[in-house]
């Protein structure tokens, strides 16, 4: 697995993402870290990031 193409402004700096709970995880050897299913963010910030990857992304 490979992370996950960045925006602008490197969101998702690095991490990969989870095609069971659409979490940006860190990659560990190539393959996605042990971590807890992704419930959603509390964070606005990481919230608007999210939202403007997946709509210049997509989720391909």
């Amino acid at each position: 697995m490979e992370p996950a193409p960045q925006l602008p402004n490197g969101f998702p700096g690095g991490r990969a993402l989870c095609p069971v709970c659409s979490d940006f995880v860190m990659l560990r050897g190539g393959v996605i870290a042990p971590h807890d299913a992704y419930r959603g963010t509390s964070d606005p910030a990481e919230a608007a990031d999210r939202a403007a990857w997946f709509n210049h992304v997509g989720w391909n």
